[in-house]
């Protein structure tokens, strides 16, 4: 993706708009995508979205949840069509002396509850084929199909149930229920045209609207559609907006809601039902909490879309709300309205965030609201999510400075994790720890910290820190910041690794770090360098080539504030294997010679995205402590401070043959371990039950690839 100063194509880094990860990976084409409910198929289909991907030639079936007001995939993506088994990826469907491949391109629901999948054919796009080359199978080429999906487990839907006598009516006679009716249509035509009609006999059906919605019995589709059609009779006709208000505050009750009232049941201030002892139903009150939650969403949008300006007041209230997604359409709502005289109170409000999505939304509502003068005044402002918002804002916008000094207002953790609130740091004397390893946690906002080693989300019953803490096992640590029981702060992880005795044997790793400057804080990224990943801890500039013999080397990265130390031995750190230590420096002078004394000089550089390129020098070492001195060492050297890589020594790149002719002797718990851990393949690939389908599904690719073009594969990935 493009972006003024950050690449980053996976929404992780805080100034980059989230990623929700509808769509089945970078290796995809999201060519269409449903949201099924109808009652055909099971029900372990419906309310999950179906996503067309032409290049895969499959549908995807996925689950959503929300992570704050994220969706995120609740479970694996998997497919329920897949012309892609084979290698031809061919369904049967002949055309003429060729066939049709399964390629889907867009998805529609019928009213029968089949899924209709339009197909392209097999090629991209089309070209000019002359006369006499139009044979038969270029003609097959271009043959698109349309493709009916029925579950063999139940009947369609039938069609005397949706071809009713009203569909032979104009739609002007239908009654009040039968327009409802076609607001959870899963045929979108049928739901504008409900709609449309709704809306233009205005006061007459909008006291039915609302009654309809506080029944608490429509469908999350119909009550959705119902609310927008209120609205858009509010704007047309004048009305006051005193109704969608309330919706949106949760100033209403349901009918079920004053039933229970009626009989003693309490209720929260938001419009929640407290729990009301025997004889609840937590199903039940689950799903009107849902129900209430989606009208209060969509009446939040509303406002702002009438621009109704005296909603402001709630609207700012409506931002400290505890549910994410209402404060992200409260503000959303707020950028259509205007700030206006509100941007004090505005400020106060969200000053706190700890949600990514609405995060992102508030800093690039206040780049429209708020000019740039008065963004630069609060870069002083001493709530630190508001200096960091005002930051992100004139960054995007091109202010070079500020994107220089991006590490003073984000830090490197808030920046690549995506936390906007991060006013907690956690920090271990080694992340990959032998024995045991010192756990520091701190918090620049009052409050108590609270932890968990497990992966487990924080709250405010979990172990309290009391400043350091010793972990001697494999753990992910997680910790938040919480003041009278609300959390203040993002939630920060630190995962670290107990290095097992084949590790220590096999694998190279730099314990110890330490040194003049900040060279103690600098961390080696293990076996991570490639061309996108960061150059140094505190800049934003990124690699741009990375030579073949450095891909995947160990990176120990420097701080570019450290450009001028001068020290003979300032930087030190150990190896627990022979290595090969390469030390990459600025290509605008010669380093100094104490500092590549035994090193020759490759013919290899890298380059960087501030266009800067370094040429590599290179050394052996035993296993044990290295020395190295500052960037200027004796006095004079390089503006930009110098690269540390390592790799082990005696690594070279494998053959096929070589890896073919090893087989044999394959260690199955030693690849495992190199999957799911230093390998990383898990990050993009899925394999019994673990990993992430990003890359292809490597279950049964044996039947699908043979030996050589697996190996081939990891060897010389595209």
């Amino acid at each position: 993706m493009r972006h003024p100063w950050k690449f980053d194509w996976m929404g992780k880094h805080i100034a980059v708009a989230p990623s929700s990860d509808l769509f089945p990976g970078v290796s995809g084409s999201g060519t269409g995508v449903a949201f099924y409910t109808s009652e055909h198929f099971p029900e372990r289909y419906r309310d999950r979205h179906l996503i067309a991907d032409w290049t895969n030639n499959c549908i995807f079936l996925y689950t959503p949840k929300w992570d704050g007001a994220l969706q995120v995939p609740a479970e694996t993506k998997r497919k329920i069509v897949d012309g892609g088994v084979t290698r031809a990826g061919d369904l049967g469907y002949k055309g003429e002396k060729g066939r049709a491949l399964f390629r889907p391109t867009d998805i529609e629901i019928g009213p029968d509850g089949a899924l209709y999948i339009a197909g392209w054919g097999s090629v991209y796009g089309t070209s000019y084929v002359p006369k006499d080359k139009w044979t038969p199978e270029e003609n097959a080429k271009y043959q698109g199909r349309v493709f009916r999906l029925m579950h063999k487990e139940s009947p369609l839907v039938p069609r005397a149930k949706w071809d009713t006598a009203k569909r032979r009516k104009d739609v002007e006679t239908w009654s009040f229920e039968e327009l409802m009716e076609d607001l959870e249509s899963n045929v979108h035509v049928w739901r504008v045209h409900a709609q449309d009609e709704l809306v233009r006999r205005g006061d007459a059906v909008w006291n039915d609207l609302v009654v309809a919605i506080q029944s608490g019995g429509l469908s999350e589709t119909q009550a959705t559609w119902a609310i927008w059609a209120i609205g858009h009779i509010d704007k047309a006709r004048g009305h006051g907006h005193a109704q969608m208000e309330k919706f949106a505050s949760g100033d209403w009750l349901t009918l079920k809601e004053a039933l229970d009232a009626a009989h003693g049941h309490k209720h929260k201030a938001d419009g929640s039902r407290e729990p009301s002892g025997s004889g609840a139903d937590p199903v039940a009150d689950a799903a009107l909490e849902r129900y209430k939650l989606n009208i209060r969403i969509q009446a939040t949008r509303i406002l702002g879309e009438n621009e109704v300006a005296a909603a402001a007041p709630l609207l700012i209230k409506l931002l400290t709300d505890n549910e994410p997604r209402i404060r992200a359409a409260a503000m959303g709502s707020l950028d259509r309205i205007g700030w206006g005289e509100h941007s004090v109170a505005i400020l106060d409000a969200v000053s706190y965030e700890t949600d990514r999505v609405a995060y992102y939304t508030n800093w690039q509502v206040m780049r429209r609201q708020l000019p740039e003068a008065k963004r630069r005044e609060l870069l002083e402002d001493e709530r630190l999510g508001v200096r960091r918002m005002a930051a992100l804002g004139l960054m995007e916008e091109g202010v070079r400075d500020l994107q220089r000094r991006a590490g003073e207002f984000l830090g490197g953790g808030v920046a690549a994790g995506g936390d906007p609130s991060k006013s907690l740091t956690l920090s271990a004397s080694e992340v990959n720890f032998r024995e045991s390893t010192r756990v520091r946690l701190a918090a620049a906002t009052p409050g108590d910290i609270h932890y968990t080693l497990d992966g487990s989300e924080p709250t405010a019953k979990s172990a309290k820190a009391k400043g350091e803490l010793t972990v001697s096992e494999d753990a992910t640590v997680k910790a938040a910041a919480f003041k009278g029981g609300r959390r203040v702060s993002g939630v920060e992880t630190l995962t670290l690794h107990k290095i097992t005795d084949s590790e220590w044997r096999d694998r190279l790793f730099v314990p110890r770090i330490r040194g003049q400057g900040s060279a103690n804080s600098y961390r080696a990224e293990l076996e991570g360098l490639q061309r996108g990943t960061l150059v140094y801890a505190d800049r934003n500039y990124t690699f741009t080539e990375i030579p073949e013999a450095l891909a995947g080397a160990t990176h120990i990265r420097t701080h570019n504030d450290d450009k001028s130390s001068t020290e003979l031995e300032f930087l030190r750190f150990e190896i627990n294997l022979p290595a090969t230590l390469y030390l990459a420096y600025d290509g605008r002078t010669t380093p100094p010679k104490p500092l590549i004394e035994g090193m020759e000089k490759t013919d290899m550089v890298v380059r960087m995205s501030n266009g800067e390129k370094f040429p590599v020098y290179r050394r052996s070492l035993e296993a044990g402590e290295v020395v190295l001195g500052g960037n200027k060492v004796g006095g004079r050297g390089g503006e930009s401070m110098y690269q540390v890589f390592l790799t082990k020594a005696g690594n070279s790149k494998t053959e096929v043959a070589a890896a073919v002719a090893m087989l044999p002797k394959a260690n199955l718990k030693h690849g495992e371990e190199i999957f799911f851990g230093r390998g990383t393949c898990f990050a993009c690939h899925h394999v019994h039950g673990k990993g992430v389908v990003l890359g292809p599904d490597l279950v049964g690719i044996h039947k699908r690839q043979d030996l050589n073009y697996v190996i081939k594969s990891i060897l010389e990935p595209d």
